[in-house]
């Protein structure tokens, strides 16, 4: 009797170490899921194009990398996005072009920009001008921070996107300070900025030089308040020689002059009290970020 148990103590525990071999031997084998899981990009974003909130039809451009940066997965080249009517998230306008994680199961990286260009280089050097300010919105050149970490099994891809020019906004007011001055009749004129510069999208920085200064005009659109006008503008370290203009009806000019020690960094919205007044004055701004910095009060005479 002894010798039976002891023979079938040990055909179990051969059964047991065959078993727990042939689950090590399986698990090794573990095949992965190769179902095509398509990217799905949230709208939860810290900053927008032009404003704070994205807004139905905006359109952004996503490339996915290796983790290393080393290879365009795929062929995943600018990828074009648009926000649905919900505007919870971004879907592929074109379905032959989603994204899709790797099928191995491998992490990827995201690299996104506003607005959408089709005719992107693969070096992503774009070439970007503001001297048209008649759309905010097609001006305002904004990337998302690389983004990691994510694979078949972690698909919720939210994007933090910044703004990289400088949002200008003019407030008129008569030299008083009570009645305001309808800037719906005047014409607006910004001098002494550079208007155009090309920038390298995936390392998020201006490269070459400048186009060089131009005139740039600032209209009055329709959705603005009378007495405001805005305006998107490159990055530009402190220096002289930047007014801003205002031409009414009759003809009188009244130029305010931006203060020389003033820096314009992007992300940064920066707020200029105008007053028009009858004796020339150093105009200088309130710097207000999209980031907030403080205003800066200005005479323009």
């Amino acid at each position: 009797m002894k010798k039976l148990v002891f023979r079938l103590i040990m055909g179990a525990g051969i059964l047991a170490s065959f078993t727990a071999c042939n689950e090590d031997k399986n698990s090794g084998e573990k095949e992965v899921d190769k179902t095509p899981e398509p990217v799905v990009i949230h709208t939860a974003v810290d900053t927008k194009a032009y404003d704070t909130t994205w807004e139905y039809g905006d359109e952004i451009g996503v490339t996915m990398y290796d983790v290393n940066y080393e290879n365009i997965l795929e062929d995943q080249f600018n990828y074009e996005y648009i926000t649905e009517l919900n505007l919870s998230i971004f879907h592929s306008v074109d379905l032959d072009e989603t994204l899709y994680f790797p099928l191995d199961g491998s992490d990827m990286r995201l690299k996104a920009y506003y607005p959408y260009i089709a005719d992107l280089p693969q070096n992503m050097i774009i070439h970007w001008r503001v001297d048209d300010q008649s759309s905010l919105q097609d001006i305002d050149l904004m990337t998302a921070e690389h983004v990691s970490g994510f694979n078949k099994e972690v698909t919720l891809v939210r994007l933090h996107f910044y703004h990289r020019l400088c949002k200008l906004v003019f407030l008129l007011l008569t030299e008083d300070e009570t009645a305001e001055v309808n800037l719906a009749d005047c014409d607006m004129v910004i001098t002494g900025m550079e208007t155009g510069i090309d920038y390298d999208l995936f390392n998020d920085e201006f490269v070459g030089n400048p186009d060089g200064i131009a005139n740039i005009p600032v209209p009055l659109r329709t959705d603005e308040n009378a007495n405001q006008r805005q305006a998107i503008v490159l990055p530009r370290e402190m220096g002289e020689g930047v007014t801003f203009q205002f031409t009414t009806p009759e003809g009188e000019t009244y130029t305010a002059r931006m203060s020389d020690a003033l820096t314009l960094e992007g992300g940064n919205r920066y707020t200029f009290i105008i007053t028009l007044a009858e004796n020339p004055t150093l105009v200088t701004a309130t710097i207000e970020p999209w980031i907030d910095n403080d205003y800066e009060y200005i005479i323009a005479n």
